[in-house]
């Protein structure tokens, strides 16, 4: 445990713990969570992945890697609060110019985020991704997927899409964006092909 606080004032109470642990089969964890209760609701966030911009979770080596990302955030309150966070952007303190393990993170009001990633490299051939990031606010729900597939010289696949679900100066709106690209085989035998799919109700894009 690389840090822990409790805090107990007349807004009310809050707990935070900050650590970095060192499993069996795993490359070290970074692992950070906050939960507080004041008045005007409950915030708080939990997040788990790997030390480091690329989240490594565990390093076969040559042969194989798994990279991991996972992340909870809550605040039903009406005030931003603060929270702390994994620096998985590898962002420098200014003022020691140093790159922490933790920052701290600013919740939106009355806002819940979920998010999540995973990548797995084999032989330096196939990679495999995919992420989602959903997030809930006082304007409506956004919600964002991607998934990666890399066969080498097979091939490859990519989808990604969007949703939003959103009040826009009082008007409900409904926007949707998937795209998907294929490419299979090489040489004269392959297959290429793509698709996109919009949907938007709103006046802007």
């Amino acid at each position: 445990i690389r840090d822990s606080h409790v805090i107990i004032s007349e807004s009310g109470l809050e707990l935070s713990i900050e650590a970095a642990l060192d499993l069996p089969l795993l490359e070290p964890l970074a692992v950070t969570g906050t939960l507080g209760v004041v008045s005007g609701g409950i915030y708080g966030s939990l997040e788990v992945g790997g030390v480091g911009p690329e989240s490594l979770l565990i390093d076969g080596g040559d042969i194989f890697s798994i990279s991991g990302h996972f992340l909870l955030q809550l605040n039903t309150t009406n005030q931003v609060q603060t929270v702390r966070g994994i620096n998985s952007k590898g962002e420098v303190d200014p003022a020691t110019g140093l790159v922490p393990a933790f920052v701290n993170v600013d919740l939106s009001v009355q806002s819940l985020h979920i998010a999540g990633s995973v990548s797995i490299d084999l032989l330096d051939a196939v990679h495999m991704a995919g992420s989602i990031d959903i997030l809930i606010d006082e304007n409506g729900l956004v919600a964002q997927a991607d998934l990666e597939l890399d066969l080498g010289f097979l091939g490859s696949i990519d989808v990604s899409g969007g949703i939003a679900f959103i009040n826009e100066g009082g008007t409900p709106v409904f926007a949707l964006r998937m795209e998907a690209d294929v490419t299979l085989g090489s040489g004269p035998i392959s297959i290429t092909a793509g698709a996109l799919l919009e949907i938007n109700t709103s006046d802007t894009t």
